[in-house]
C-alpha cells in the first residue's frame, strides 16, 4: 500500500510521521522525539529516538511491518554502570523536563510515565529491562496500516533524495577537503555555538518600547504596583530568529537587562511551556478555546508580550475537509475578519514550512490546503526555544486578528492574503 501523494515527504514531514509511529501504543507507548533517521532503498528506516519526558535516546528501526528498538548509550549495555551511563549520557540531548504528566482526572492529578524504573523502558504496554531489545508487531489494523505507509513514504522520500543529491566530481580526499561541494539549491543554516547565542541574544541599548508596545504591568511577570512603569523599558530580541534567547538562562537575562523583574524559576518554567507547545499544543489550546485558564498560555502570552515583534512576513498552514469549506472560511466574518479560534496559533517565516502543514498527507482523512500569509505586527520568534528549530516558528497571540485582502488558488492550494489588525 502506498501513500497518495503529489510529491515525496520533505524531511520534517518524515521525521513528524516517524514520532507519531513510535508514540503508537504497540511501539513505544510514549511520546518521543525523533534524533536523526535514515532510509534505506527498500524503505527500511533506522535512527535513534529520545523519550520525550525522560532522558534516554534509543537506536530504532521500522521495516513496514515491525518496531525494533534498544538503549543507545555508549559502551556495553551489560556493564555495571550502564544505567548511570545511559541517563547522563542521553541527558545531553534534548531539555529535560518534570516526569509528571497531566492526566483526565481531577484538576492537578497527575501520574508518572508507565516505566519509572532507572532500568526498565517502554516496550509497548510492557516494561522490560535495558539489557533487552524492544521487537514489537502491531496488533490492530491502524497501526498496521500506519507501518506499511510509513515504509511507502521512505521509498518516495530516499528516491527524491537521491534525484536532489549533486553527483560528486572526481576529486582527491585532500581536494574535497579544502574545496567541498555545495548544493546551491539547498538551503544553508549557519550553526551558532552557545557562546555566540548569548552575544546575538543581548539586547540593544537605549532602544525605547513604543506608543505600540502592551502596558507594562502586562509585560511583567512578577507582581507590580499599577503606577508603578517601568522607565526605557526595552523588549527582548530585534524582530528576527537569532537574536532571541535559546536557553531560560538567556532568556532570564534578556528580561533583566529589559528591565522586566523576574525570577529564574519563571523564566525556567516559560521555556517549558514554549517546548511543551512546540511539542504538542492541543491541551493548551483547548484550554483557550473553553475559555478556561492554562498556565502555560500565560507564560507563553508574557514571552510574546515582552518580546520584539517579528519583523517580516509570515505564513499558517491549515486544511479543511473540502475546498467549499475552505473557501467559505476565507470569506472571514461580515468585516471580512478571519477566525482564529480564540487561542494561540504556530505560524513561521518560512512559506514551505506552511505549505506542508496545509497538505500533510500523513493525516488520514482528506484536507483542502490553505495557506495564509501577512506582515507579522506582534507575534514573537520561538525558533530557539522550539522542539524542531527548522519550522522556523512565530507564535501569534490569541486576541490578534487578521482581515482578509485577497484570496486565490494556486497549485491546488487556496492562498489568502491578511493584514494583522
Amino acid at each position: 500500500m502506498s501513500i497518495e501523494t503529489k510529491s515525496a515527504p520533505t524531511k520534517a514531514q518524515m521525521q513528524a510521521a516517524i514520532a507519531q509511529t513510535l508514540a503508537l501504543p504497540f511501539a513505544y507507548n510514549a511520546p518521543v522525539e525523533v534524533l536523526d533517521f535514515k532510509v534505506d532503498d527498500t524503505g527500511k528506516i533506522s535512527g535513534r529516538f529520545k523519550d520525550s519526558a525522560r532522558p534516554r535516546v534509543f537506536d530504532f528501526e521500522l521495516d513496514g511491518n515491525t518496531v525494533n528498538f534498544k538503549p543507545y548509550a555508549p559502551g556495553r549495555m551489560d556493564s555495571g554502570d550502564t544505567v548511570e551511563q545511559w541517563e547522563e549520557f542521553s541527558s545531553g540531548y534534548a531539555f529535560r523536563f518534570d516526569a509528571k504528566v497531566k492526566t483526565k482526572g481531577k484538576a492537578g492529578d497527575a501520574k508518572k510515565p508507565q516505566c519509572v524504573k532507572p532500568t526498565a523502558y517502554n516496550c509497548g504496554k510492557a516494561c522490560i529491562n535495558i539489557k533487552n531489545n524492544c521487537k514489537s508487531n502491531p496488533d490492530d489494523a491502524k497501526s498496521k496500516d500506519r507501518l506499511e505507509k510509513l515504509k511507502a513514504a521512505g521509498i518516495d522520500y530516499t528516491k527524491e533524495t537521491k534525484k536532489s543529491t549533486p553527483k560528486s566530481t572526481a576529486k582527491t580526499k585532500k581536494e574535497a577537503k579544502k574545496t567541498p561541494e555545495i548544493d546551491k539549491n539547498a538551503k544553508v543554516t549557519k550553526e551558532i555555538s552557545p557562546s555566540e547565542k548569548g552575544k546575538e541574544s543581548d539586547i540593544e541599548e537605549g532602544k525605547k518600547a513604543t506608543e505600540t508596545d502592551v502596558k507594562s504591568e502586562d509585560r511583567t511577570e512578577t507582581s507590580k504596583q499599577p503606577d508603578e512603569k517601568p522607565k526605557n523599558l526595552n523588549l527582548v530580541g530585534n524582530g528576527d530568529h537569532e537574536s532571541m534567547p535559546s536557553t531560560a538562562e538567556e532568556y532570564h537575562k534578556a528580561l533583566e537587562k529589559a528591565g522586566v523583574n523576574i525570577s529564574e524559576k519563571e523564566a525556567k518554567a516559560t521555556v517549558e511551556s514554549i517546548y511543551k507547545w512546540t511539542k504538542d499544543s492541543t491541551d493548551i489550546r483547548a484550554d483557550q478555546k473553553a475559555g478556561e485558564e492554562n498556565d502555560h498560555a500565560d507564560r507563553i502570552s508574557n514571552y510574546v508580550r515582552n518580546s520584539t515583534p517579528y519583523k517580516g512576513e509570515v505564513y499558517r498552514g491549515i486544511h479543511f475537509g473540502t475546498k467549499k469549506e475552505a473557501l467559505n472560511w476565507a470569506k472571514g466574518d461580515k468585516d471580512g475578519v478571519l477566525d482564529n479560534q480564540g487561542a494561540h496559533a504556530s505560524w513561521s517565516s518560512s512559506l514551505e514550512t506552511a505549505e506542508e502543514f496545509s497538505d500533510d498527507f500523513f493525516i488520514e482523512e482528506k484536507r483542502f490546503p490553505v495557506v495564509i500569509k501577512t506582515i507579522n505586527k506582534s507575534g514573537a520568534s520561538i525558533k530557539n526555544l522550539s522542539n524542531i528549530r527548522g519550522e522556523d516558528e512565530v507564535i501569534v497571540l490569541k486576541d490578534t486578528r487578521h482581515r482578509v485582502k485577497s484570496v486565490k488558488e494556486e497549485n491546488g492550494r487556496i492562498i489568502v492574503e491578511a493584514e494583522e489588525i
